[in-house]
C-alpha cells in the first residue's frame, strides 16, 4: 500500500553545503506536496521534472543549492534580481540544457543573437581562474550552449597549466 494511502508523508532536507552552519531547506508532507514545494522553493518548472523521481529531483536541486552557495561564498554573488529585469526562474531538466539563474549576454552587450557570443571575449580576457569562475557565475544560463562551455573549459585548463 502506498504511503499516501496510509496518510504517511515524506521529509526532505536540502543543505546548501556540508557544514552544520550552512543553510537548510526542509520539506515535509505527502509526496506530491513535497515535490511541488521543492519546485516552488527553487523556482523549478514542475512540468519540466515530472519524469524525475523525488530522489532525482532532490539530487538536482541539491546541486543547484550547492552552486548558489558556492557562488555566494566564493565569488560574492547575490541572488537578488536587478530591478529593471528580474532573473529568470531556475529550471532543472533531466537531460542537457539545464538553465540556471544568469543574464543574457547579448542583452548585456546591446546586440542581437546574430554574430559571436559576447561572452567569448570575456572568457578570452580572463587572466586567472577566479575571473573565469566569475564569468560563469554571472552568466550561468548562457553556458547551456555547449560550444561556449567548451571554450570556457579550454580557457580554464590553459590558465591552470600556466599557473
Amino acid at each position: 500500500m502506498a504511503d499516501e494511502a496510509r496518510g504517511r508523508g515524506v521529509s526532505v532536507t536540502i543543505k546548501y553545503g556540508k557544514g552544520y552552519e550552512e543553510s537548510w531547506a526542509n520539506f515535509t508532507g505527502l509526496l506530491p506536496e513535497v515535490r511541488e514545494d521543492i519546485c516552488t522553493y527553487f523556482g523549478v518548472d514542475g512540468e519540466s521534472v515530472t519524469e524525475l523521481t523525488l530522489s532525482e529531483l532532490v539530487v538536482n536541486v541539491t546541486a543547484l543549492a550547492h552552486g548558489k552557495a558556492t557562488a555566494s561564498s566564493v565569488l560574492g554573488a547575490v541572488a537578488i534580481p536587478e530591478s529593471s529585469s528580474p532573473a529568470p526562474a531556475a529550471t532543472v531538466a533531466q537531460s542537457s540544457g539545464d538553465q540556471t539563474e544568469g543574464h543574457d549576454p547579448w542583452t548585456q552587450a546591446g546586440t542581437e543573437p546574430e554574430g559571436p557570443n559576447p561572452l567569448l571575449a570575456q572568457i578570452e580576457a580572463c587572466t586567472d581562474v577566479e575571473a573565469l569562475k566569475r564569468v560563469w557565475a554571472e552568466n550561468q544560463a548562457a553556458f547551456a550552449d555547449t560550444e561556449l562551455m567548451a571554450v570556457w573549459k579550454a580557457k580554464g585548463k590553459a590558465l591552470q597549466e600556466a599557473a
